[in-house]
């Protein structure tokens, strides 16, 4: 299992894809910082206050959309090449192959993040200073957070690279389960930040502008938020807009579980077609 794990990170090291990817995070981090220090500049102290978290943990939900393109490559050239007939061929399990996997899309997805975070030391810390990462809101759980959000992101990727065996078929289906997950997580947040009135102004006939306030249909009331808890806490884009909010509450317990939990049964899931799938 060593042996293979250690073989696909080296395969991993040397992709062009991955070298291009973790070079566009970098870029990317630094891009962000640099905007933020001319942002703090003009808009002040309170602008950085508000942006911090989301900022620092952009990059969670980012790879997120990079691994969808990276696990459909890299596991994908596995099965058009024949190398996972080959390992089959030699002895290897079909569960250490699924596995060794998903340790490496974890691993990638880690790294996209990580070169953003050294992109934002290089230019974050001058212009802010160690705040630039010290000041985020409730840091350690928001990075455990975001491992978890990584884990299940590479989980749900890696299910569909090797149920797909197939590089084209697994980028669609990627691409696609990225945007049902992006657009349930921020459809299940939306409501769950909805308060319980609005206020907007209306003009009258007489021109006058009034200001009038109402019951928000959206608001969901003590009785009712608890299905959209749970679900926020299984969705994995819904966990990454906790940590990211301005003013998160932090990582709770519900959320840890129920993200390890998405990963387990992915893995354990696509390790069962995978175990009956005939590799040709």
């Amino acid at each position: 299992m060593k042996r293979l794990i250690a073989a696909d990170l080296s395969r991993m090291a040397k992709s062009k894809l991955f070298i291009f990817l973790c070079a566009l995070f970098f870029a990317f981090g630094g891009a962000v910082y640099a905007l933020n220090g001319y942002n703090l500049r003009q808009l002040g102290e309170g602008y950085f206050n508000m942006t911090y978290n989301m900022y620092l943990f952009l990059p969670v939900i980012c790879s997120g959309f990079a691994g969808s393109v990276f696990c459909a490559f890299f596991i994908g050239t596995d099965f058009s090449d024949g190398t996972v007939r080959n390992k089959i061929t030699v002895g290897m399990t079909k569960k250490k192959i699924y596995l060794a996997n998903l340790a490496v899309s974890f691993t990638a997805m880690a790294l996209f993040v990580l070169s953003y975070i050294l992109a934002a030391a290089v230019i974050g810390i001058p212009c802010f200073g160690l705040r630039t990462f010290t000041k985020a809101v409730h840091l350690p759980m928001s990075i455990v957070g975001a491992l978890l959000v990584t884990l299940s992101f590479s989980a749900i990727y890696t299910f569909i690279s090797m149920a797909t065996a197939d590089k084209a078929r697994a980028l669609i289906v990627g691409i696609i389960a990225f945007a049902v997950i992006m657009f349930a997580g921020m459809s299940v947040f939306s409501r769950l930040e909805a308060s319980e009135y609005r206020t907007y102004n209306v003009i009258g006939g007489d021109g006058l502008r009034q200001e009038i306030t109402e019951k928000n249909p959206k608001y969901l009331p003590e009785n009712k938020r608890e299905p959209f808890l749970w679900a926020d806490a299984v969705i994995p884009s819904g966990v990454w807009l906790e940590i990211s909010d301005p003013e998160p509450n932090g990582l709770g317990l519900r959320a840890v579980i129920m993200q390890l939990s998405l990963a387990v049964i992915t893995t354990a899931a696509g390790a069962m077609i995978f175990e009956r799938k005939n590799v040709r």
